[in-house]
């Protein structure tokens, strides 16, 4: 039987568990709603309809969390025992410090994107180093709301309670929400600027090795903590929300757009998350329930995880011929070394899951002196009043006014210019805008007209000193299905820089000429950026090992 604060602490944090869960549920479908608004749409202000959804449940779940993370404390330095971790004098659940922990890594990546933007440009693809700080804080309060509801599962289970289908249902939930995390970003190498690595001359195919290592670790980890039954679940759960996603996306697209909004050409175009997820999983799943032989041969349990990957869907086919016969096999030899790795190390991942599910006690021992007792107290709501602060600092724009200002009407690049070649009107997005020298950014240009017939489009970035006139060409590449046309571009010089338009309009070549000042180079070289964008992360993986190492070694210790 639990104890009248137990029960107490059991409702209180179910409820945190459903504040989580809405958070990340409502999320990661406003981040799929996103993806295919930037494609349909285009790029936008802060506060779009999508956004909002993303961000809706982030300070509901801070309030909560913060909340208990008090009770406990105080009830703490009071002498009552408490579950959870110390860190100094706050007490909580290892759950609540690690949403927490997910929540500071959101917001200082939100700064950190800011300062990436004024300096990089915009995105156009998912792998950047800010980014990772985003993904890794979602997915840490992801993991968060499954180990949350692994140990309302333990409480339940203590009480006699063998059957906890509502806790194990939010759990899978959980679980599905950190696929979608780890399959958007996964995602990133089926676009096809990205999805081949050339090394030595050799095309990979990285997506196939990294989508591998997901699906072995999320398998391997549900069957783990649930069962194979609940994995079947699970797998037919993505299944449905692929199908419903595939249809109701468009449809919400277009309700949520305004008046300052536009399709861009050839859009609404095929919905993207539904393609980062296996179509196949199911019947895998049920084939390895029915066969679990399957299962149990390892390089089986490759072969049939490879063949139900993404990449194989016809509207892929482009990247697979690109990478050639001997690319594809030697991505295939990689992503077997990769999954072996993976599975070879589920169960050391399992584990750290496990150990963070334990409920270690902490009891301060009571002191007779009211004025000592009062004074800890004190300095407990102190220092959580302190990281409330923290969390509440006012985020700081590092590039001034210029992504407001665009001409785009509604579009987040940083300026959007309408010209016209041969009187054919196109529309020029600059994801960085001024420019800086020895830096990229890309340049996207599209005609306003879809039925314009372009064949060709390409600029010629002029620079003109006392040495004479340097130029620099660069081709624009059409993206598959629609008629947008991209290219990175480079500025090897600061100062006046003229970018000439060229466009071939029904076989006639022109261009159209504009100014553009170049800024100084960046103060931080890109690979800096990258050690500091996988710095954290991994910093904060490794903390969360040795947490849960600790947490398994004091709980051994209490029961002997």
């Amino acid at each position: 039987m639990l104890s009248e604060r137990e029960e107490v602490e059991k409702k209180y944090l179910f409820v945190i568990l459903i504040v989580y869960l809405l958070w990340h549920l409502v999320g990661r479908i406003g981040l799929s709603i996103d993806l295919q608004w930037h494609i349909d749409v285009g790029r936008d202000q802060m506060f779009t309809p999508p956004h909002v959804m993303i961000l809706a449940g982030f300070f509901p779940a801070m309030i909560v969390s913060l909340l208990f993370m008090m009770w406990t404390t105080r009830d703490y330095h009071r002498g009552i025992e408490v579950p959870g971790l110390r860190i100094g004098p706050i007490v909580a659940p290892v759950a609540i410090w690690m949403t927490l922990l997910g929540q500071i890594t959101i917001m200082f990546g939100a700064l950190f994107d800011d300062y990436w933007h004024a300096q990089y440009g915009l995105d156009v693809n998912i792998a950047t180093p800010p980014h990772l700080w985003t993904i890794f804080g979602g997915v840490l309060a992801e993991l968060a709301t499954l180990v949350l509801a692994c140990q309302l599962i333990s409480i339940s289970q203590r009480e006699g309670n063998s059957e906890n289908k509502l806790l194990i249902l939010i759990a899978i939930l959980a679980i599905w929400t950190l696929m979608c995390h780890f399959f958007f970003v996964v995602g990133n190498f089926l676009d096809p600027r990205e999805a081949i690595i050339e090394i030595a001359g050799l095309k990979l195919l990285p997506h196939l090795a990294l989508a591998g290592l997901v699906t072995i670790l999320l398998i391997e980890l549900t069957i783990h903590l649930f069962g194979q039954d609940e994995m079947v679940k699970l797998s037919l759960i993505i299944v449905i929300s692929q199908i419903l996603l595939l249809f109701s996306i468009p449809v919400i697209v277009e309700m949520l757009m305004g008046p300052e909004h536009v399709y861009r050409p050839g859009s609404p175009h095929q919905v993207q998350i539904t393609n980062f997820f296996p179509w196949l999983l199911l019947p895998m799943i049920l084939c390895f329930r029915k066969w679990p032989k399957l299962m149990q041969n390892k390089w089986i349990y490759f072969s049939m995880i490879l063949c139900i990957d993404s990449i194989w869907l016809p509207g892929n086919s482009e990247i697979t011929q690109s990478a050639g016969l001997l690319g594809v096999i030697s991505s295939i030899i990689i992503s077997m070394a990769v999954m072996y790795f993976a599975y070879n190390n589920s169960k050391k991942v399992s584990i750290i899951i496990d150990n963070l599910i334990l409920r270690v006690m902490n009891k301060k021992e009571p002191v007779e002196n009211k004025d000592k007792q009062s004074k800890s107290a004190l300095n407990a709501s102190i220092a959580v009043l302190l990281l409330i602060c923290m969390m509440f600092i006012p985020v700081v724009q590092g590039h001034g006014g210029v992504h407001r200002t665009e001409e785009g009407e509604g579009f987040d690049a940083p300026i959007r210019m309408l010209f016209d070649i041969e009187d054919t009107d196109f529309w020029v997005e600059f994801m960085i805008y001024p420019p800086k020298a020895l830096g990229s950014t890309d340049i996207i240009v599209y005609p306003v007209e879809e039925t314009a017939n372009v064949s060709n489009v390409w600029i010629e970035v002029i620079y003109i000193d006392e040495k004479g006139e340097t130029t620099s060409i660069y081709q624009f590449e059409k993206l598959s299905g629609r008629d947008i046309w991209i290219s990175t571009v480079e500025f090897p010089f600061s100062g006046n820089n003229t970018i000439q338009f060229w466009a071939n309009i029904d076989g006639n070549s022109d261009y159209t000429a504009i100014d553009v000042y170049v800024e100084s180079p960046p103060l931080l070289p890109v690979p800096i950026m990258w050690v500091i964008g996988l710095g954290w992360p991994i910093a904060m993986g490794i903390i969360l090992w040795k947490v849960s190492l600790h947490k398994a070694a004091i709980f051994e210790s209490e029961e002997e």
